[in-house]
């Protein structure tokens, strides 16, 4: 029976290849050849547009999360496959950025919550004209000590 660590390394890289086999058929038909340009444009204008309209897709698909202090190269930079508690405090927090309401989060650390927020804000900068984000700590001292841990 594969350990946990073996089953979740098989999960990252087959993600890594759905996302690469993605990107490449924006590019190229199913058998290798390039697309026309004009079929090529439409292609990406139309998952451009799916990205904008959604925000967990975006980050479903094209989302990365760095790891500095993997001991293992291959997990230093992996996808952002989100857990369903992620899926719903991004929800959450989407919710009251489309009701123009605050939203204040406690969280532990290494559940992906920082992520998730700043994949949001990403986005919203990405594809909104205009889009303003501000962020907080309780305390100064939280946010960077020049550690890698901060």
């Amino acid at each position: 029976m594969p350990s946990d660590r073996t089953s979740s390394a098989e999960a990252l890289s087959k993600e890594r290849l759905r996302r690469a086999r993605r990107l490449y058929l924006l590019s190229h038909d199913d058998n290798g050849m390039e697309r026309d340009p004009d079929e090529r444009a439409k292609l990406q204008a139309a998952e451009r547009d799916l990205c904008a309209r959604d925000p967990i897709y975006w980050i479903s698909n094209w989302g990365w999360l760095s790891d500095p202090h993997s001991s293992d190269d291959s997990l230093r930079v992996i996808p952002f496959l989100l857990w369903p508690r992620q899926r719903e405090m991004l929800e959450w927090l989407e919710e009251g950025f489309r009701d123009g309401r605050d939203r204040h989060l406690n969280k532990a650390r290494s559940i992906g919550a920082s992520w998730g927020a700043l994949h949001l804000i990403l986005h919203h900068w990405l594809f909104d004209s205009g889009f303003l984000a501000k962020l907080g700590s309780r305390k100064e001292d939280f946010v960077d000590d020049q550690s890698l841990d901060s």
